[in-house]
């Protein structure tokens, strides 16, 4: 949580989430805190440690109160001093909050941990090639594939399965960045034209359409029975694919209208 936080006040209040309703109130987050320790039988005492942070102005407090709490109850947060509202992605001495792993630890039953150690190296690109693995899904939904950790590696590669294999190592065209596509092979070039282009011979006018240029004097469009065919010709690009109740549409009816060639053809007739 981001003590500096405009949206959710660390401190409690009033927030603009609530379109300035001041009958809206939050909690202080030591009070909700507390509130929560006694819902869950603790009895709110709680352990401090200090520790660098990426976000606001650098440290962060870890209130862990898992001790005073019964047998798989887990409470902890971090305040991170200076943080916004998107303290949630913050780093703690050189990792991201993970909060996979203490839901992961909340159903191995409450079996509490010490803050995160710093990331370890990137490992070395894969030597036994760039295939993922088609049987590896995240421990908490079996849908989450590798397809699925694909579409957002940056959040999802270090992810585990129920085994403890992160998607980083089952992953490898999903996370590996040396597992790039290849380039492409270019393709060959055309030989140059060696002999002088000889000018086509300019295309007769378009005949008219076999089936006539008339239109048919009985079409109207099936919302209006004055929209005929002379009132599709005041719109053609928008009327033309307008039907009648039949299911006609106006370019066929309508090919004074709508056909080009019908067009074309009376203008040199004129």
């Amino acid at each position: 949580m981001g003590d500096a936080d405009p949206l959710i006040p660390y401190e409690g209040g009033s927030s603009s989430v609530f379109g300035g309703d001041d009958a809206f109130q939050l909690m202080p987050t030591m009070e909700s805190m507390d509130t929560w320790a006694t819902h869950n039988g603790c009895n709110g005492a709680y352990q401090t440690s200090q520790h660098e942070t990426n976000q606001g102005d650098g440290t962060a407090t870890f209130y862990d109160y898992t001790d005073g709490c019964p047998e798989g109850i887990i409470m902890e947060h971090y305040t991170i001093h200076g943080g916004l509202h998107n303290a949630g992605g913050a780093q703690i001495d050189g990792s991201k909050i993970d909060l996979l792993d203490f839901v992961a630890r909340v159903e191995a039953g409450g079996v509490s941990s010490p803050p995160p150690s710093p990331s370890p190296p990137s490992p070395s690109p894969p030597t036994g090639g760039c295939e993922n693995d088609p049987t590896w899904s995240g421990k908490f939904n079996i849908a989450h594939t590798c397809d699925y950790v694909a579409a957002n590696p940056d959040q999802r590669c270090s992810w585990e399965n129920s085994d403890g294999v992160k998607a980083s190592d089952a992953c490898l065209a999903a996370c590996d960045s040396s597992c790039g596509s290849p380039p492409a092979t270019p393709s060959p070039v055309a030989p140059p034209v060696t002999s002088s282009p000889v000018a086509s011979p300019v295309a007769p006018p378009p005949s008219p359409p076999t089936g006539g240029c008339e239109n048919d004097p009985t079409w109207s469009g099936k919302m209006n029975e004055a929209h005929t065919c002379d009132y599709v010709a005041a719109n053609p690009d928008r009327r033309c694919s307008w039907e009648n109740s039949d299911g006609v549409k106006a370019s066929d009816a309508c090919p004074v209208a709508c056909n080009t060639d019908c067009a074309t053809a009376r203008r040199i007739r004129k």
